[in-house]
């Protein structure tokens, strides 16, 4: 029997992140009221770096229509979600499925890091893919990973810039240079 590729199994484990997280975004989040917290302060941040170009603070322009700069949370997620404003994808709902995209993309960067753990320590190619493919499938299963996206809070993005970096940081261990 023919064993699947690492682009094969990086596929698989994206698609079956997707389905699990626009599955429950459909399900239990997509008429989910925004409160005054973090996932109210996102949704609106992003709409308003769309609609008015800087990183302004959403409750005071909630309140006021005044736009007063802001630096309550990084700019990062309210930047990717202000792309799909720009495209009209603005509502909460949207929001959360472009989530749901960064986080399917989460569980690529982890499998990818598995694979790269698994080779670094010398085991054979087809056991770093296997190793790839069952930790592709934990991350894109795991209710701590995609609950984020159905609430639209940062740690969505964050696993996939946080799993990349420990990649790239794997990768400069292995081979030191400038140019890593």
């Amino acid at each position: 029997m023919r064993r699947p590729s690492l682009p094969v199994v990086l596929a698989s484990v994206f698609g079956l992140g997707l389905v699990v997280r626009v599955g429950t975004v459909l399900a239990h989040f997509k008429d989910l009221p925004l409160g005054l917290d973090d996932n109210n302060w996102y949704h609106t941040q992003a709409n308003l770096l769309a609609d008015h170009g800087g990183i302004f603070e959403p409750f005071v322009w909630r309140d006021t229509g005044e736009l007063v700069a802001s630096a309550g949370h990084p700019p990062g997620y309210p930047m990717y979600l202000s792309l799909w404003s720009l495209v009209g994808f603005d509502t909460p709902l949207a929001h959360r499925l472009a989530s749901s995209v960064a986080g399917a993309l989460g569980v690529v960067a982890v499998a990818l890091l598995a694979h790269a753990v698994v080779r670094l320590v010398g085991w054979a190619p087809d056991r770093a893919v296997r190793a790839a493919a069952v930790a592709g499938v934990l991350a894109a299963l795991y209710p701590g990973l995609w609950i984020n996206d159905g609430l639209i809070l940062a740690e969505s993005p964050y696993v996939a810039v946080f799993a990349l970096s420990l990649l790239a940081a794997l990768r400069l261990w292995e081979r030191p240079s400038w140019s890593r």
